[in-house]
């Protein structure tokens, strides 16, 4: 079973090299780890040359398309049988990958496994985001109050035809792949096995705070278009099965 490593990258020229070791000392060699750049300003594209690895596969962008559509790119290129998401940001587990593969031997689809929060200096915030987060399954459920998390996600490579492309404006890249998923009726599993660091620096832990209602009804009212939108040209290219 091939596993491919999807990560978008931006100025992460401080963080990637961690994220990748954590990775790539735990994936065979017929694997990859595919990353597409968006435009980075900074060292991060040379931080991740001089790793020298032939598992990874570095995309560059020529023009800044933003988080959802890089990692729409990273998924498109994807080969493998498994496919994760990963955060140019965080640390992953020694254990992550044989747990999440030895579970797919099950009938699932999609995995979603849950997250220690812990602050830049590695100082737990949070030992459970599911907990933080009532995170389960279900379209409605993640609908009002989204719990899927991309970062913590793996699924098979027959999902992503699915879900792509992934509308403008629908939201978090995440939830689009959750829920598109769910509707075609895969099968998803949140399992409680703590699986990664995810790290929230200072200013980038806006998914965990309240927004305010207004935001959150326009955000629901883009979602609904962005699937009938994605659904009517599904009907009209012919690939809706």
């Amino acid at each position: 079973m091939k596993n491919s490593i999807c990560i978008a990258t931006y100025n992460g020229e401080n963080y990637i090299e961690a994220q990748l070791r954590s990775i790539l000392n735990q994936i065979n060699t017929d694997d990859e780890v595919i990353i597409v750049d968006d435009c980075s300003i900074d060292n991060t594209v040379k931080v991740v040359c001089e790793i020298q690895d032939e598992r990874i596969k570095l995309v560059t962008n020529q023009f800044n398309q933003g988080i959802s559509k890089t990692f729409e790119k990273a998924l498109g290129i994807a080969n493998g049988d498994i496919v994760f998401l990963s955060d140019q940001d965080d640390v992953w587990f020694k254990n992550k990958v044989s747990v999440i593969t030895e579970l797919f031997k099950n009938d699932i689809d999609i995995i979603q496994h849950d997250v220690v929060i812990v602050d830049a200096n590695m100082t737990p915030i949070y030992d459970s985001f599911f907990k933080l987060r009532n995170a389960g399954s279900g379209i409605i459920k993640n609908y009002i109050s989204n719990t899927y998390l991309g970062c913590s996600m793996a699924l098979r490579r027959k999902v992503i035809s699915s879900c792509l492309p992934i509308i403008e404006h629908s939201g978090y890249h995440d939830r689009w792949i959750g829920i598109t998923a769910e509707l075609k009726g895969y099968k998803v599993l949140f399992t409680n096995e703590k699986l990664m660091y995810y790290i929230r620096h200072q200013g980038t832990g806006s998914n965990l705070k309240r927004r305010s209602l207004l935001k959150i009804l326009f955000d629901r009212i883009e979602f609904l278009k962005a699937i009938f939108i994605f659904y009517l040209k599904k009907i009209w290219s012919g690939r809706i099965n």
